[in-house]
């Protein structure tokens, strides 16, 4: 957790994505302060996009904890402005959508996964 998935009608080069996944895991624990093996990234092509887009970014994220509105509208600007200029697009090109994920939503490795800003505790008690 955090899931984010990149829709797009083409294939991106390599390159592309690998610029990408790291502008995404940067800014994302940056801005949360999240662990960077907490970030996952899916590259999804063969989709037909609405409104003339090129690529959507779906993100996934915990809410509730250190995740206030404005950390949450931070991540979403810097996200939507750093993924258009890692894949070479206009950010008119790009969208996105965020859907907000309670963390007792989620498990990974057996356990329910901390609220933001829990994470340090949570994985102490996480076996490697």
């Amino acid at each position: 957790m955090p899931l984010y998935l990149i829709q797009s009608k083409t294939k991106f080069s390599k390159e592309k994505k690998d610029k990408t996944v790291a502008a995404i895991t940067e800014i994302h624990c940056r801005v949360t302060g999240a662990p960077a093996k907490f970030v996952n990234v899916i590259f999804m092509t063969g989709y037909r996009l609405k409104n003339n887009k090129k690529a959507i970014l779906l993100g996934n994220i915990r809410t509730g904890g250190t995740r206030t509105e404005e950390v949450v509208i931070q991540l979403k600007r810097e996200l939507h402005e750093g993924i258009a200029a890692n894949l070479g697009l206009p950010i008119q090109k790009v969208g996105y959508q965020f859907l907000g994920v309670y963390p007792y939503w989620v498990w990974e490795g057996g356990k329910v996964l901390p609220m933001p800003g829990d994470e340090d505790d949570w994985l102490k008690t996480k076996p490697a």
